[in-house]
């Protein structure tokens, strides 16, 4: 597996860990702000099966992002639980 982050391309072996540079994000709405947070990216290869990567994410914020914008923003399939 290749992962490309910011044209950086790294070759990742299952069981390997990626920690991101820290990023700053904003989610708005009508153009009114609803969060703003710095958070970092932990990601785990877990391996390629029927010809997809599997990866486990770990994504750390600086302030709790609330529930009902987590669900509104990751699609049904991702299991995302707050820690």
């Amino acid at each position: 597996m290749v992962a490309d982050v910011d044209g950086n391309r790294e070759k990742l072996v299952i069981g390997e860990e990626r920690r991101f540079a820290e990023r700053r994000a904003r989610v708005t709405t009508l153009g009114f702000p609803i969060i703003e947070t710095n958070f970092q990216i932990l990601m785990k290869y877990t391996g390629a099966r029927n010809n997809r990567a599997y990866f486990d994410l770990t994504i750390q914020t600086e302030k709790q992002v609330p529930e009902f914008l987590v669900k509104r923003l990751l699609p049904a399939a991702v299991d995302a639980h707050p820690v």
